[in-house]
């Protein structure tokens, strides 16, 4: 037994010394993975802080371009944000096409399109009614909400609330309408009401100060309803023939409270919208429908209708030309233009693009006017010397989606396809070389500018550019 101990201890201090050697060990790589786990989390710090950085940079980058012009090839600009030291180098500057871009929306659905301010909204069927909402500056998806209903969605409009952008939806529940306003950030307010003859072929408009948000509806004949978007409550309105009542951006109402059983027969509305007409610097209101055209300005409430048997083809404003102007197909089968003057409407012989045979809302700018034709989009000069084609098809959504003048939206299945502000024609782009550093953290990307228009409406886009997969 005691020659045994020697041995004994030897294999106790063996597998002591194993044990204490396994726990430094694991302490080791407790340590090491604490360093790695401390190390990854103040890189990923870093690289949010670049991020935001960049992209701080880059916007500094725009109003730089937006203001002073692109800089010469070569330049460089260098800015230290928070510790981020970011260089931004100028390329050589090249002309560009018209900015166009596409929106995925997923599924088969094609989308219900909603341009509004800054943004646009689509809505598809997919489990009751989703708002998917992307940036008009960049195509980038912000967002996508599903409002988890059913009933089926009556109309959907652009609105400002709580001074952003947003978009009004009315779903039918059998009993009613439940409004959404939705932006960007989500749903904003809903509420349960009860509007007559609501469709998606209504008219409507919206304005008024935060707090006292306003709709007005109609189904395009003379009498509808302005709704409070805060309470629900509606009342009738009756309006002169030939307009419908309207909302003004400020929250104008224009027309008065209906009689009870008052009967009316007038033209139908199709389109509502505000414009200066007349140059006064106030806004105007304009009515048009399959027959009408009316304007309410400083001089009162004008008829552009050269004659009660008259069809009214196309209508819209082109600043700096035609003004206000229609398209008129007469009861002999002649077609015949029609323009606002100080004395009110008055024939005028078309010239240029005013020969194209424009369907529906057309709209100008300068020497540039768009709008559609039969299988497409058509963007022409005001003289008629150039003409081209930029899209394709016979359903198109007009509005404005990126703060610029209007864009126009072909909605496919599953996606969207855009050309943004075709009035300000074609552009130029400019490639930058960005390079960030914070501490031993080193980044590089490069980004496109897209420039249109020239000082003071110069408008400046940013595309980030990926390197090419070989």
């Amino acid at each position: 037994m005691n020659g045994s101990a020697p041995g004994n201890r030897g294999a106790a201090i063996l597998i002591a010394v194993a044990a204490a050697l396994v726990v430094m060990l694991a302490v080791g790589v407790l340590f090491a993975l604490m360093d790695r786990m401390i190390t990854g989390q103040l890189q990923r710090e870093s690289e949010a802080q670049i991020r935001l950085s960049e992209a701080s940079a880059l916007d500094a980058m725009i109003r730089i371009v937006e203001t002073g012009g692109p800089p010469e090839p070569g330049t460089a600009h260098r800015f230290n944000l928070g510790g981020v030291v970011t260089t931004l180098t100028a390329g050589v500057l090249e002309r560009t096409d018209l900015r166009r871009g596409g929106f995925t929306t997923g599924g088969d659905a094609t989308p219900l399109v909603v341009p509004s301010g800054r943004f646009l909204f689509a809505v598809t069927p997919e489990n009751g009614v989703t708002v998917g909402v992307f940036s008009g500056s960049t195509t980038e998806r912000l967002g996508s909400y599903r409002l988890g209903r059913t009933p089926l969605l009556t109309l959907a409009s652009p609105i400002r609330w709580q001074g952003g952008d947003a978009v009004l939806l009315a779903l039918d529940n059998g009993a009613g309408q439940e409004i959404f306003v939705v932006s960007p950030s989500g749903v904003q307010h809903s509420l349960t009401t009860v509007i007559d003859g609501l469709c998606r072929s209504s008219v409507i408009t919206s304005g008024g100060a935060e707090g006292s948000e306003l709709l007005a509806v109609s189904n395009g004949g003379n009498r509808g309803f302005v709704v409070n978007l805060r309470s629900g409550l509606s009342t009738e309105l009756i309006s002169p023939p030939g307009t419908c009542p309207a909302i003004t951006p400020s929250g104008e109402v224009f027309g008065r409270a209906a009689a009870a059983g008052s009967l009316t027969l007038a033209p139908p509305v199709t389109d509502v919208f505000f414009e200066d007409v007349n140059r006064d610097g106030r806004l105007d209101m304009v009515w048009a429908g399959p027959r009408t055209l009316y304007a309410l300005t400083s001089r009162g409430l004008l008829s552009g209708s050269p004659s009660p048997g008259a069809s009214l083809l196309a209508w819209g404003m082109i600043e700096g030309s035609l003004g206000l102007g229609a398209r008129w197909s007469m009861p002999g089968g002649q077609t015949l233009w029609t323009r606002l003057t100080l004395d009110g409407f008055s024939p005028y012989e078309p010239v240029g693009a005013l020969t194209i045979p424009w369907t529906g809302r057309f709209f100008g700018r300068g020497t540039v006017v768009a709008g559609t034709v039969p299988g497409g989009v058509m963007l022409s000069s005001v003289s008629g010397s150039y003409s081209q084609q930029i899209l394709e098809g016979n359903h198109f959504v007009w509005g404005d989606a990126d703060g610029g003048d209007v864009d126009v939206f072909a909605p496919l299945s599953g996606g969207i396809e855009a050309v943004f502000n075709p009035l300000a024609g074609d552009g130029f782009s400019q490639h930058f070389d960005m390079q960030s550093s914070l501490n031993a953290l080193n980044t590089r990307s490069s980004h496109r500018l897209l420039i249109f228009d020239d000082f003071p409406r110069r408008r400046v886009f940013s595309e980030r550019e990926r390197p090419v997969k070989q």
